[in-house]
């Protein structure tokens, strides 16, 4: 049976949050401490107070043991993400209000029947959604924030100018080194989970047989379906198949063990090294320049964003809050 763990939350000498095997408890002590209202960070008029904070701690802290929980670095890493989330969230909310963009219930809705078509069922959903520690309540919550932060990234990146044809090839014959290819090799292949079987197959096969079609009979590897092709493979991705390169197109190996099983091989295709020519990766350039670019226009308007708005952060208050297992 697993250790059962428990992790009080302490704040100017009060408890916050106590965790308890994976399962946050929290006192409402707001009523008998009122540093439990104590204001930790606000933006503008959006306020996160020292409740609000320890139950967001205790849920980040959730997955660690009892000696990584209470590590000071890994306690203050867990405090900078939630100040920066909510910094975030509450920039993009308040611009959003001002620029009239909204995330609708039916957007909200449509987002979470996508991720609840990822389970067979809505029971092994609710199973998930126990295990993440969180009500349905605040998951649609953070959905929403999802949602919202992505309207006003495309909001913004809509202003993004298109990489220019100048712009592009002079980032190609800057990076000519990064669309290098290494030799590669294309790998058909059968594998068994059973040596003698591989053996027997092995012998039987002729020149003219399809391993093609033994393979979709009989190989065990996730590639059995495509006929056991593997697809281009470079020199190193596994060792057995590094001798494949000193083989010609069309010839096969013999049984070969790996840690996957006992392999049978053949080379139907062999690419020399190379530099992919402009026109092959135009496209991938124009998709990172772009991406770039919003980027820039994004981290510029977060920076204006953090001038224009009114921020507090109590950051005494913040580094007085600790974690520590209860009986300590």
């Amino acid at each position: 049976m697993k250790k059962q763990k428990y992790f009080v939350i302490l704040f100017w000498g009060g408890i916050l949050a106590l965790l308890f095997v994976g399962l946050t408890l929290y006192f409402d002590l707001h009523k008998r401490n009122a540093v439990a209202d104590t204001v930790l960070v606000q933006v503008n008029d959006d306020t996160l107070n020292a409740r609000e904070f320890s139950e967001k701690l205790a849920a980040s802290l959730e997955g660690y043991d009892t000696i990584m929980a209470k590590d000071t670095y890994v306690v203050d890493f867990a405090k900078n993400k939630i100040v920066e989330d909510f910094l975030h969230n509450s920039l993009i909310k308040n611009w959003a209000q001002r620029n009239s963009i909204s995330v609708s219930k039916e957007e909200v809705d449509s987002e979470i029947q996508k991720i609840r078509s990822n389970y067979p069922d809505d029971a092994s959903f609710r199973e998930a959604l126990g295990t993440s520690q969180k009500t349905l309540t605040e998951w649609e919550e953070e959905i929403k924030n999802k949602l919202l932060q992505k309207k006003v990234f495309l909001s913004l990146a809509s202003k993004t100018s298109e990489p220019t044809p100048e712009e592009l090839r002079s980032y190609y014959n800057a990076n000519k080194d990064t669309f290098r290819e290494k030799a590669q090799v294309r790998i058909r292949q059968i594998v068994f989970d059973n040596e003698d079987a591989a053996n027997r197959l092995y012998h039987s096969i002729t020149p003219s047989t399809s391993l093609a079609d033994l393979a979709k009979q009989y190989s065990v590897a996730p590639e059995a379906k495509n006929g056991g092709d593997v697809g281009w493979v470079e020199q190193g991705t596994l060792d057995i198949f590094d001798k494949a390169f000193n083989m010609r197109v069309g010839q096969r190996s013999g049984v070969v063990k790996s840690p996957y099983g006992f392999h049978i091989f053949e080379v139907t295709g062999k690419r020399s090294e190379q530099v992919l020519s402009f026109d092959d990766v135009k496209d991938r350039i124009h998709r990172s320049l772009k991406g770039n670019k919003e980027q820039a226009i994004y981290t510029a308007w977060l920076e204006e964003q953090l001038k224009i708005s009114k921020v507090y952060k109590n950051n005494e208050a913040i580094k007085s809050i600790q974690v520590k297992p209860l009986g300590e």
